[in-house]
C-alpha cells in the first residue's frame, strides 16, 4: 500500500487501524502534504514504534512509477535508433 495515496479503506487494512485512526492518518496527510518517512505517522495519537515495525513491510511512501524513468524515454546512450 502506498501511504501518500491510500484511502481510508486501504489504511483500515493495516493491523490495528480502525476508522478513527485511518481518519487521523488522512487528516495528518492533509496537514503535512506528503509523508517523507514512515515515522511521520508517529505524530498520530496511538501510533508508536511497535505499529511502525508491523507496518514497515506492508507500506511504501510512493509508487515505483513516480520515481523511475519511463522505459520509452529515449536517452543519449541508446544510439537514437527506434
Amino acid at each position: 500500500m502506498y501511504l501518500n495515496t491510500a484511502s481510508e479503506e486501504d489504511l483500515r487494512r493495516l493491523p490495528g487501524v480502525g476508522a478513527k485512526r485511518a481518519e487521523a492518518i488522512l487528516a495528518l496527510r492533509r496537514r503535512v502534504g506528503r509523508f517523507q518517512r514512515l515515522e511521520d505517522l508517529m505524530r498520530v495519537k496511538g501510533i508508536g514504534r511497535a505499529a511502525i515495525r508491523k507496518w514497515r513491510p506492508l507500506v511504501r511512501l510512493e509508487g515505483a512509477a513516480s520515481s523511475a524513468p519511463t522505459p520509452m524515454t529515449p536517452t543519449m546512450t541508446d544510439g537514437g535508433s527506434a
